[in-house]
């Protein structure tokens, strides 16, 4: 009996001091999530008590602060590039974002008359996406399509390159380097410019500089007496006209250029010589000399003879003015046609083609003119009936 009253003082003493702790826990404790706290309620996970740690907004789980939901957390900032849809790098045609494109040098320095492409970066952007460039000033740098740019004049210009609304810029300066411009008159032989007496012949100085040429310096011209001259220009380009007069005679021409800064240096002036000889005017008329030939057509027949075919011959005299050498008439093909000298007349052989006469005469002067008519040799209307000999109609 004593024995079983110490077992039972032992199991209320334990129960005793159980209750005591459980208390002691919760009441001082105050974060436990026991059933012992009133404050707290006994399921942790329940939805609606907002003191529940499961939803507790100091909980670090769900705490507003916390990175993982952060609405400032960059992974769902709407600033953030990564899904801002007014970042500049984006194609909207395109899946793929970057955040820069910048070329490779920000600064350029080319000589004029050079050519180069210049290098931009993309940063993580697809290569589909088109980039656009464009230079500040033409004149002195111009850019292409695909970012080749041609150094034109000394000064700078600001390439810019584009890509949606993204822009990257580079400044091109220009120099002159170690280069010197020069003036150059071509098909001068002797450094000599033959004109005609009473007649204007032209011709297109230009710039040479860095192995390219420049058609854009201004010029300027002093002529000596018995010729005059003057700067025009054709099609787009500058030309020097040289009238010469009726005395023949060798005179001086003076040609000056200024180009991109630089003038009065010897390699921009160029003295040459103006023949002027005597003029001859050269052409080919029919017998009377009324009508003026520039090409010559004979209509062959094909009625049979005894010597073969026939061919109808053509007018052809040659005239030569202010000289007394005879002209020469030399035909390149002679089994189409042949020269008469002594009729003034291109005969036909009676073979179908084509062919030329060349015109010559040398005047008093020993200079040479010429001219080149064409020649033509068909069949005759009435003759199309006949077909049997193919090579002669």
């Amino acid at each position: 009996m004593k024995n079983i009253k110490k077992f039972l003082i032992v199991i209320l003493a334990i129960i005793a001091m159980f209750s005591f702790s459980m208390f002691f826990a919760c009441d001082c404790g105050g974060d436990d999530t026991g059933s012992g706290n009133p404050n707290t309620p006994s399921n942790p996970s329940n939805p609606d008590n907002p003191d529940d740690p499961g939803t507790n907004p100091d909980d670090p789980g769900t705490n507003p602060d916390d990175p993982g939901t952060n609405p400032d957390d960059p992974g769902t900032n709407p600033d953030d590039p990564g899904t801002n849809p007014d970042q500049p790098g984006k194609d909207p045609n395109d899946n793929t974002t970057f955040k820069v494109i910048y070329f490779e040098n920000s600064t350029i320095d080319v000589v004029v008359g050079e050519e180069k492409y210049i290098t931009v970066r993309k940063g993580d952007v697809s290569s589909n996406l088109t980039v656009k460039y464009s230079s500040s000033n033409e004149s002195v740098v111009s850019v292409d399509k695909l970012g080749k740019i041609t150094a034109n004049a000394k000064g700078s210009a600001i390439i810019t390159a584009q890509v949606n609304d993204f822009k990257a810029k580079c400044t091109v300066n220009v120099t002159h380097g170690n280069y010197k411009p020069s003036l150059v008159i071509d098909n001068l032989a002797n450094n000599t410019f033959v004109v005609p007496a009473n007649t204007t012949y032209g011709f297109n100085p230009y710039v040479l500089f860095n192995g390219k040429v420049f058609n854009n310096a201004t010029l300027t011209v002093e002529a000596g007496e018995g010729i005059s001259a003057s700067v025009v220009e054709k099609n787009g380009l500058a030309f020097v006209d040289v009238t010469a007069g009726a005395v023949k005679g060798n005179y001086d021409l003076t040609v000056k250029a200024s180009w991109d800064g630089v003038s009065n240096i010897p390699a921009l002036t160029k003295t040459i010589n103006v023949k002027v000889i005597g003029e001859v005017k050269l052409y080919v008329t029919d017998l009377l000399g009324l009508n003026s030939i520039s090409n010559v057509t004979i209509y062959n027949s094909a009625v049979e003879t005894l010597n073969g075919l026939t061919s109808k011959n053509a007018d052809f005299k040659v005239v030569a003015e202010n000289t007394t050498a005879i002209p020469t008439v030399e035909i390149a093909d002679n089994s189409i046609a042949t020269y008469n000298a002594t009729t003034n007349q291109i005969e036909g052989t009676g073979k179908l083609g084509s062919t030329t006469a060349t015109v010559s005469v040398t005047n008093n002067d020993g200079e040479v003119f010429s001219l080149v008519i064409p020649i033509e040799c068909k069949r005759a209307v009435g003759d199309y009936m006949n077909s049997e000999k193919t090579d002669y109609y």
